[in-house]
């Protein structure tokens, strides 16, 4: 399925993060997902960092590559050249959209530039970064350096690769997940994510960037639509089939993107079941406490007039009608003492125990997968010990038995 992107800035946010919404209309038939679901974008690689690395190799763009795989071929070399690769593309094509020239080559690839190099002291250092010996070595100078196939070929000109090796030997473009941060019974047909762009420097203070999220900003930052290849995937969420069922969702950073998700989905239903049998109707709502971190309030608080609209809501004959019941902030850098999100639900404890320990609701957690989720638990843990009276065991068996019937879940990456 290919969608057309467009896309605003939710916020100008703080430092390298950039996140945006970008909305997808599909080519190809209805775009339909449920809250908690993923999207799969196929990225490309920048065009003037392709055609560079294309002029540092000797290719030229325009040449044309037929792929024929041979059956004699190792099963791995085979299952690497299959997938993705039409019969017939341009070097252009092969090297922008299909391989992923720009990501970081493992140990196999030097052992394979080895035998390519006429070099014999690069020769003898591709061996040596091969062996059990040179692994710490190769570790400072590919991994921790993010340094590219690209890079590695201009560091040892003189292994010529074959176009075909490079088919065999460099993976494919992976797509990259993004949690969906819309409801399609809100916004039919769109589907919207809520993205930091990646941009870093290495140990050595090279410039870096995300393959993806970059090129991804490069298109929303442009007037016109831009087509782009996405599937989608079933994410670790799924919403409670009870609007009676009270949520509790925790999202720093862009973690916050499937509860928005979940929140919109959550007010279009409450809407229609108003519509049908009367906002009194409505009294068994469960509710949704929505915990969201970041650096600063005035430039990292994504989504920050949807969550007050959620937030609001309407009232009739008394009655308020909102899919966020409380919504809770933690930003750590407004503050001489960082704040964040566990601390949150510290203040809250009692909203914490009355939804998990109570009413049987569920706890969600999304985001980065450093310290954050263990620290989340351990004060989820502790109000339960507390509030519950209960042992250390007995809180931490309590939480087990929330893993075991999903009503602990937490979707994180790194």
């Amino acid at each position: 399925m290919t969608i057309v992107v467009d896309g605003r800035r939710r916020g100008d946010c703080s430092g390298t993060q950039t996140s945006r919404a970008g909305s997808g209309t599909s080519g190809a038939g209805a775009v339909t997902y449920a809250p908690g679901d993923v999207i799969d974008i196929y990225p490309q690689n920048h065009l003037e960092d392709t055609l560079a690395a294309l002029k540092q190799l000797g290719l030229h763009p325009d040449d044309v590559v037929e792929i024929k795989l041979n059956p004699d071929a190792p099963g791995f070399l085979r299952k690497n050249a299959e997938p993705l690769l039409p019969p017939r593309l341009t070097v252009l094509e092969l090297f922008r959209v299909y391989l992923d020239v720009f990501g970081t080559p493992g140990r196999y690839f030097f052992e394979v530039l080895s035998h390519f190099a006429t070099d014999p002291m690069q020769k003898e250092k591709l061996k040596e970064f091969n062996s059990p010996e040179g692994q710490l070595e190769l570790y400072r100078y590919a991994t921790r350096e993010k340094r590219t196939y690209i890079e590695v070929l201009a560091d040892f000109r003189s292994a010529q690769l074959p176009l075909s090796h490079f088919i065999s030997h460099v993976p494919r473009m992976q797509p990259r997940q993004f949690s969906i941060a819309s409801s399609c019974l809100k916004y039919p047909n769109q589907a919207h994510i809520c993205m930091a762009v990646v941009e870093y420097k290495t140990p050595f203070r090279r410039e870096k960037r995300g393959i993806c999220s970059s090129w991804l900003a490069s298109l929303l930052a442009d007037s016109g639509g831009h087509q782009v290849p996405v599937s989608f995937s079933k994410g670790s969420f799924r919403m409670p089939s009870s609007l009676s069922t009270p949520v509790l969702m925790v999202g720093p950073g862009t973690g916050i993107a499937p509860f928005m998700s979940m929140c919109q989905e959550r007010e279009v239903l409450l809407t229609r079941l108003a519509s049908k049998n009367g906002i009194e109707s409505t009294k068994d709502y469960g509710g949704a406490y929505v915990f969201f971190g970041n650096r600063f309030r005035d430039k990292d608080y994504l989504y920050r007039e949807e969550w007050k609209l959620l937030t609001d809501g309407r009232t009739e004959n008394g009655t308020k009608l909102a899919a966020v019941t409380g919504f809770y902030c933690a930003f750590s850098r407004d503050q001489k003492e960082k704040v964040y999100v566990q601390h949150r639900l510290a203040e809250q404890k009692d909203i914490v125990w009355d939804v998990l320990g109570k009413r049987n609701g569920t706890f969600m957690l999304a985001g980065n997968s450093q310290k954050m989720p263990n620290d989340v638990r351990k004060q989820v843990q502790e109000i339960v010990r507390a509030i519950g009276k209960m042992s250390e065991r007995e809180a931490k068996m309590f939480l087990l038995r929330m893993d075991a019937k999903r009503q602990y879940v937490q979707e994180t990456w790194s």
